[in-house]
């Protein structure tokens, strides 16, 4: 949905509907029809422990409200099914105890880097949810917040995860308090680092590091 005065009909799910039977009584033009409901309907999906999860691309959520609005109940669509390896993005700073963390619980695992890499991104496998919280289609930029969200937004869509793996991200101030516990015990930086915390949970900084930790200028 946009308020874009350049798209009027997108005001409302009512506006949408209009478009949509305007469209097919070809009360518009042709092309909008092929435009809106034809072949350019992209979907990526990621499986998931409740089966796969589609992501709707290339702007194609007016598209696919639409499709619903105007009653069909399927529509022909070009489906890229994502697998291991997973893309991590640029490992930045904040997101390091996220992944940390998962490499702990054994939500990722086999970290490598890809040799001909220009965008500096390195690989893991992923199994269970942990790729719906990954998946750069989904996230952005992996933020420790967004990472919660989305666990959250995907059990309110199809059911709690029975998976003690994930319980620490469910709970915001267990969540909170695991990233905290996390960065006090990085003593070295660097994705190269993320297969040996494999298997150790949880974190157990050392009181000297808890010390160190609280002095930090924030």
């Amino acid at each position: 949905m946009t308020t874009d005065s350049n798209f009027p009909y997108h005001h409302t799910p009512a506006g949408l509907a209009e478009l949509a039977r305007n469209l097919i009584t070809e009360a518009g033009h042709p092309a909008g029809l092929d435009k809106i409901l034809g072949f350019n309907f992209v979907l990526d999906t990621t499986s998931t422990p409740r089966g796969p999860v589609h992501c709707v691309t290339v702007n194609g959520n007016h598209r696919a409200a639409a499709i619903r609005a105007a009653g069909f109940p399927v529509a022909l669509a070009q489906v890229t099914v994502q697998r291991a390896p997973w893309e991590i993005p640029v490992f930045a700073g904040y997101a390091e105890p996220l992944y940390r963390l998962l490499f702990r619980a054994g939500l990722l695992t086999n970290y490598r880097h890809r040799v001909d890499d220009w965008s500096h991104q390195d690989l893991v496998d992923a199994g269970g949810i942990a790729p719906w919280l990954l998946d750069t289609r989904v996230i952005d930029v992996i933020d420790p917040e967004q990472a919660r969200t989305n666990l959250l937004a995907y059990e309110a869509a199809y059911g709690a995860v029975d998976d003690p793996r994930v319980d620490w991200i469910r709970r915001r101030r267990t969540f909170q308090q695991m990233l905290r516990r996390e960065s006090m015990t990085i003593t070295e930086h660097g994705p190269d680092h993320l297969p040996g915390l494999a298997g150790d949970w949880p974190p157990r900084p050392t009181l000297a590091q808890r010390v160190e930790y609280w002095l930090l200028p924030r």
